[in-house]
């Protein structure tokens, strides 16, 4: 357990304990911040070395913050002092070292003629220039299948990135290529893929292999041919590629179609022909709710006519017995829309619904039954 907190044990922890183990003192404070003599303690490492029990109070019986009282080094402190202590050092730093020995060759050489994968001088690097060529030149004839030239225009392949700053996949010399493109039918496997050189296969594309041979000197036109056979079995001209296109098929049922079409027909001219008014009064607070409801059900069932905005108060005041309605109300062709009786008075009032005001959808179901489009017999 000890050794494991070794490894946490940082040097200000250390030389902290190095000031406890001289018979120093952790002093607290009122607001629960130590320090030795002068010097402040972070409360970080105040909590750790209190938690891990490398100190203890000086005398437990009075608080930790009175006057000569605090923390001192505990044995369990001395003992992972003298752990630290006793660790070796490492002979010669790293940052001094000058030679080391390549993993491939086992020479000791200087580090400064190391490179790193990408054939770049790094210190860090493994390898000593004359081994990455090696290694670079049995990768080159691993994936070239023994070839050391792109096989579509037979430039020589020397390296398997090119000298760049940021060697990428997308500039590295050697390419994988599949001969039949992905996109129009071809497999993903050993059979249908070849590495070739990175501009090669930009240029290539998505065109068929028999396209593609077309772009080619014959001495290379001849040669992708015999290993695309060899590795396919047959000639590039019997490949048949998949579309890529999509192609959607439709089944009309032009009866269904003619029959929505009347129906919507006939549903726009029977709304169309009603005769909508609005009654409402100044100060109910019904009023706006019910018109925005009403707007959004003639809205969906694509009512176009004008709709008449009656004041309850004008028509009291013309004894026109529509002000007895109540604010609000929607007459349709003359009557009330959720059949209220014509009133016998014509004084106005808020009106009230005995099931909550009407909402859109239930003014829509209303004015459907009204015309008849939700009959059975429909």
């Amino acid at each position: 357990m000890i050794e494991g907190k070794i490894r946490s044990l940082t040097e200000i922890q250390k030389e902290i304990l190095e000031l406890l183990s001289t018979g120093k003192i952790i002093s607290i404070n009122k607001y629960n911040l130590g320090a030795i003599g002068e010097r402040s303690v972070a409360p970080n490492t105040t909590r750790f070395l209190t938690k891990n029990k490398f100190v203890t109070r000086k005398d437990k019986s009075k608080s930790i913050t009175t006057k000569g009282n605090g923390y001192i080094i505990s044995e369990k402190g001395k003992h992972i002092l003298e752990l630290c202590n006793s660790r070796k050092k490492r002979a010669t730093p790293r940052i001094l070292i000058s030679e080391k020995k390549c993993r491939r060759c086992k020479n000791v050489m200087p580090i400064s003629v190391f490179v790193d994968s990408s054939g770049y001088k790094n210190p860090r690097g493994r390898h000593c220039p004359q081994c990455h060529i090696d290694e670079e030149y049995e990768i080159l004839e691993r994936v070239m299948e023994g070839r050391d030239f792109c096989l579509y225009c037979g430039s020589k392949i020397i390296k398997v990135s090119d000298s760049l700053e940021r060697p990428l996949t997308s500039w590295a010399t050697i390419h994988l290529d599949h001969m039949d493109p992905i996109s129009l039918g071809g497999k993903d496997n050993e059979t249908n893929t070849v590495n070739c050189c990175s501009i090669c296969n930009r240029k290539k594309g998505n065109k068929l292999f028999v396209e593609w041979l077309k772009c080619l000197d014959n001495e290379c036109r001849t040669l992708s041919r015999n290993v695309y056979i060899q590795k396919h079995g047959r000639e590039p001209e019997e490949f048949k590629p998949r579309s890529n296109k999509l192609v959607f098929t439709f089944s009309i049922d032009q009866q269904l179609i003619n029959e929505t079409i009347n129906k919507l027909y006939k549903e726009s001219n029977l709304i169309n022909n009603l005769n909508i008014q609005f009654l409402s009064m100044q100060n109910c607070p019904n009023v706006l709710p019910m018109w925005e409801s009403l707007q959004t059900a003639l809205k969906e069932l694509q009512y176009n006519q004008p709709i008449d905005q009656l004041d309850l108060n004008t028509l009291s005041e013309k004894q026109d017995k529509r002000a007895g309605f109540g604010s609000p109300t929607i007459l349709v062709n003359g009557e009330d829309l959720f059949d209220l009786t014509f009133p016998e008075t014509h004084n106005p009032s808020c009106r009230y619904y005995p099931n909550g005001l009407p909402n859109a959808k239930e003014i829509v179901t209303k004015l459907k039954t009204l015309i008849g489009l939700d009959l059975p017999n429909e």
